[in-house]
């Protein structure tokens, strides 16, 4: 059998979902490819290169920085599973104006991100917040800081559930990045020029990814157990209640990149890492370049 490995940066329910559901049900057993699941957090960007990969945010930023090219193969979702809480005090994202911001660094993609919804909200993140860079982790160490004080607000992801925690830490949950900004940010990405776009594991593992999707979508009750496991706070219920909100209606079947979210994410990308990251040389490609829906629904007829 061959093997092949599939690397994620970050913990929680974005990343873990699909391919726990594809573990859970032994779809890649049944497509024939052995997937080492690998934690790539501290892997440099050559090592990354060789794996195919969870994070599609990473990938597609490198790509447009970089030069290296990232090509996406399937889309899990296209909206971002990251919000903005604060402090109770605070009801809107424009009182964020001075106020110190725990979030990811601004050539990460969740930063990019962020920032992104902070100017949507008529914020230069540049010059109107203090940004906090720190680690994501688990984001502990995000709530700690704000229920000390140390910050006004932070970013979280989906190692937890941000409706139970507003509820249990007081705070108030500001935005679902979501909601704002939409650009893929899960599936399958490799490097073809390391990894070539023909070669049988990876074929399996896109048949594989999308079979996942489709059996999520179509069991609430299967999703929602992974979800306990994945978000280990929440209870059944609570578990339910993050599926219904944001899986049932954002993660895709086909597993497709949707053309018009692509050619709006792209150029607000581009101008985030200009702006934010300070890079002057940064490429927006095209959505062929990038997004290859039509490998991908030629190999999940």
């Amino acid at each position: 059998m061959d093997e092949l490995d599939f690397a994620y940066v970050g913990l929680g329910a974005h990343e873990e979902l699909v391919y726990s559901a594809a573990e859970e049900l032994g779809l890649y057993a049944e497509e024939g490819v052995r997937v080492a699941v690998r934690d790539a957090t501290r892997w440099d960007d050559d090592r990354l290169s060789r794996a195919a990969v969870v994070g599609l945010g990473r990938t597609v930023l490198l790509r447009m920085h970089t030069g290296v090219p990232w090509t996406v193969l399937c889309v899990n979702t296209d909206r971002p599973l990251f919000w903005l809480v604060a402090r109770r005090e605070l009801a809107d994202v424009t009182e964020l104006r001075g106020r110190r911001i725990g979030m990811h660094a601004a050539l990460a993609a969740p930063g990019c991100f962020a920032r992104i919804v902070l100017r949507d909200h008529g914020l230069d993140p540049v010059t109107d917040i203090e940004a906090v860079s720190m680690h994501p982790g688990d984001y502990s160490e995000h709530v700690r800081l704000l229920r000390g004080g140390d910050l006004d607000a932070a970013v979280v992801g989906s190692t937890l559930s941000p409706e139970q925690l507003v509820a249990e830490e007081g705070l108030t949950l500001l935005a679902f990045f979501g909601d704002v900004f939409q650009i893929p940010t899960t599936g399958v990405a490799v490097d073809p020029s390391t990894m070539p776009l023909d070669a049988d594991p990876l074929r399996a593992l896109v048949r594989a990814n999308v079979r996942a999707l489709r059996a999520l979508l179509a069991d609430p009750g299967m999703a929602a157990t992974l979800l306990r496991r994945l978000l280990p706070t929440v209870d059944d219920a609570g578990a339910r209640a993050f599926y219904d909100r944001y899986v049932a209606p954002y993660f895709r079947a086909d597993g497709l990149a949707d053309p018009d979210v692509v050619g709006r994410a792209l150029p607000a990308v581009g101008r985030e890492l200009r702006a934010s990251g300070g890079l002057t040389d940064v490429h927006i490609p095209q959505f062929g370049e990038v997004y290859r829906n039509d490998l991908t629904a030629e190999w999940t007829r």
